[in-house]
């Protein structure tokens, strides 16, 4: 009877201590999950470093340094790779900015898709639907809008700036993520 007694201890703890682990990794999940992410998945031929500015205002607010980040990126002309940025803490943005880079002999860039997430919902555009949502500058020539092939230019002055900002509806989108 105590030998049953200490087998059935024995298993209640186990199976007590496993659900406590699983609860942890769960946590860890969810808390990781709290913070706005934004993936741009595309092919680099070209090592580079692209960043991405965030407002939390209106849409002609200025972007500044202070709410972006750098991604590296490094080159692989056949494959497809996430560009992956993780907003600060409590930071929703309202509208975005993706530059594309600082080494102007860039090649073409096929932008595959686009995602944002926050809290365990995510919005995704993919292919030509990156372009509903973002419209580019000057220093960017959209090649193909149903491949996502797109060329970084330099202009004429010696600039090279290629980005681009996103649209009022993505913002539609953000508010629906963020409920």
């Amino acid at each position: 009877m105590k030998a049953r007694f200490l087998i059935v201890l024995i298993v209640a703890t186990a199976l007590f201590t496993s659900c406590k682990n699983d609860k942890t990794e769960e946590d860890k999940a969810a808390s990781t999950d709290t913070k706005f992410k934004v993936v741009l998945s595309a092919t680099v031929k070209k090592s580079d470093n692209f960043q991405l500015f965030y407002s939390e205002g209106k849409i002609d607010e200025p972007f500044n340094e202070e709410n972006s980040m750098w991604v590296d990126v490094k080159a692989d002309s056949t494959k497809v790779q996430d560009i992956e940025f993780t907003l600060p803490d409590n930071v929703i943005p309202s509208y975005l900015r993706i530059d594309l880079g600082l080494n102007d002999k860039q090649k073409d860039i096929i932008i595959n898709n686009f995602k944002m997430s926050y809290n365990g919902k995510s919005f995704e555009a993919r292919g030509p639907l990156f372009f509903n949502y973002f419209f580019p500058n000057s220093s960017i020539e959209v090649v193909d809008k149903t491949t996502g092939l797109i060329k970084p230019i330099k202009m004429p002055n010696g600039t090279y700036d290629p980005l681009f900002y996103s649209e009022d509806g993505l913002l539609l989108e953000i508010k629906k993520i963020v409920k």
